[in-house]
């Protein structure tokens, strides 16, 4: 008596594993990175005006087998990224493009003064701002900022994020065994 056993399709399901393995593996780990990205630009601590900063947050992903993958702050859209992220030691600003910084106080607090006016401010009208509101122009050579504490949103979306990565690539990897034909 003599048993033979075909091989032929188990043989071509292992040929084709890799392939499959990597286009389920890249697809789960794309769809986790971009949860982490959503989570990331929803929830964080710093005050959004234009929304260029949760914009910032990009998924860079090629595929599983490149070693540079994941979520950056894209510093073009939001040039300020990092300092947000990473917060500031204490500095001293100076003035770009004049001798002096020109402020407004009232009692050593600030003075709020329209956004987007269309224009730059003259010292006429700074003048006339502290007059209405009975405020101190003050001139500096630089200003005193006491830094930022860092606001580490896409960290802590990272750390929030991996446990759902890690169950996108479970998924993928029993999709990958069903498509290769080497399970149910």
């Amino acid at each position: 008596m003599k048993v033979t056993i075909d091989l032929r399709g188990v043989q071509e399901a292992f040929r084709r594993a890799p392939q499959i393995f990597y286009q389920e593996l890249d697809r789960s780990i794309k769809q986790g990175l971009t949860d982490i990205q959503r989570d990331a630009r929803r929830v964080h601590r710093f005050k959004s005006i234009s929304g260029n900063l949760a914009r910032s947050v990009q998924v860079d992903f090629t595929s599983s087998k490149d070693p540079g993958n994941g979520l950056r702050l894209d510093k073009g859209m939001a040039p300020y990224a990092g300092w947000v992220h990473e917060g500031t030691q204490p500095h001293r600003i100076y003035p770009k493009d004049s001798s002096a910084l020109a402020f407004i106080g009232k009692d050593g607090k600030a003075v709020l003064v329209p956004r987007n006016m269309g224009y730059i401010p003259t010292r006429a009208y700074w003048r006339d701002v502290a007059k209405k509101t009975g405020a101190t122009l003050v001139y500096k050579g630089y200003v005193q900022h006491p830094g930022t504490k860092p606001d580490q949103f896409l960290y802590q979306a990272a750390d929030r994020g991996i446990p759902g990565l890690m169950k996108r690539i479970s998924a993928g990897i029993g999709r990958a065994i069903k498509r290769a034909g080497l399970g149910r």
